[in-house]
């Protein structure tokens, strides 16, 4: 039986039935519990949230944020939802800018990964536009060119059972698979 402080090595592998606990921060779970408590037009992170939500911040200019987003975010913010990257990095991340940063592109709520966000109307459209017509985007430059018809999409995955291959790429739509274990 595996202790609670018992730690797995990237080399091992588990055994079938084993369980997993991933750490939840306390920043993260008193975040959490606030944000599902306040309705939308009262939101006002505090000091310590907003020190958290600049932690997220991997790199800024004065055009784009780019953030750390954590899983079980939602990006979106309509009701009920109160505590969605949107609505989070316009009250604590606009670094005195008039506007809040925009989103450029999603991730799903249950995915972590760098989220890129544009400070400025001009940012945000040019970078929304490359997103949404990067094929589109062909410039003079051959290295530009190969970065717009490489871009792809990228996830890892926990998967049922062993793949045969110890690596590669799966080219197939995402779905949520729920599986439930009993003990």
């Amino acid at each position: 039986m595996l202790s609670s402080s018992l730690q797995i090595k990237h080399s091992e592998v588990m055994e079938p039935g084993m369980r997993i606990h991933l750490p939840v921060s306390v920043a993260e779970a008193e975040i959490k519990k606030r944000y599902e408590t306040i309705p939308t037009a009262t939101l006002h992170p505090n000091r310590d949230e907003i020190e958290y939500l600049k932690r997220l911040v991997i790199y800024k200019d004065s055009a784009i944020l780019v953030l750390n987003k954590p899983p079980k975010v939602p990006m979106k913010g309509n009701l009920p939802v109160h505590n969605s990257m949107d609505v989070l990095a316009a009250a604590a991340l606009s670094y005195g800018n008039e506007e809040g940063p925009k989103l450029v592109h999603r991730l799903d709520r249950d995915t972590s990964g760098l989220l890129l966000m544009g400070r400025t109307r001009e940012s945000f459209t040019r970078l929304h536009w490359l997103f949404t017509s990067i094929k589109l985007a062909r410039t003079a430059s051959q290295i530009w060119n190969t970065a717009c018809e490489s871009y792809v999409q990228r996830y890892w995955a926990l998967v049922i059972g062993t793949p045969t291959e110890s690596e590669g790429v799966i080219s197939a739509p995402l779905t949520k698979v729920l599986y439930h274990v009993s003990y």
